[in-house]
């Protein structure tokens, strides 16, 4: 039996759950969910998300007879809210798999140290422009400038912790 689901930006887990799937394997992998939620059981399935937006998708299920009676039957799946159901059990199956990457942490002495030299940077081109015309030019150049050179010293930060 086909039934249509639209997946918005509020199913943004489901979708990155859909793209990590190899191609055609969504159709076979709902149907894994539910004939384990049909069992009381919640899919083992390997699971990784990306981190990328989730654009809105329009796709068709094809569930066999047998499994969309057990779904009706046994988890309470009505006619009306059936890809709600669906929708619910996929996500207890992400969220039952889904390994989050460990988080790096920064120490915050190595944070604070690199705002520090930003800001004497800040304070030297200050002194340094305070008598030019064009001061907001090169102010906003030396600001520019600090931008690039922070996001290089957090990378490098982030990649030594």
């Amino acid at each position: 039996m086909k039934f249509h689901v639209v997946l918005t930006e509020s199913d943004g887990d489901i979708i990155r759950f859909m793209r990590a799937l190899p191609e055609g394997k969504f159709n076979e992998t709902v149907i894994k969910i539910l004939r384990n939620a049909v069992r009381g059981k919640v899919a083992e399935l390997p699971i990784e998300l990306d981190d990328l937006p989730a654009a809105p998708k329009d796709l068709h299920i094809d569930l066999p007879e047998d499994l969309v009676r057990k779904c009706e039957s046994e988890l309470g799946f009505k006619r009306g809210k059936f890809t709600t159901g669906v929708k619910k059990e996929i996500l207890r199956c992400i969220y039952k798999n889904y390994k989050a990457p460990p988080q790096r942490c920064v120490p915050v002495s190595q944070v604070e140290a690199v705002f520090e030299k930003a800001n004497e940077f800040i304070a030297n081109q200050k002194k340094k422009t305070a008598n030019a015309p064009n001061k907001g030019a090169q102010m906003l150049d030396a600001y520019h400038y600090l931008i690039d050179w922070l996001v290089q010293n957090t990378e490098k930060v982030v990649e030594r912790s």
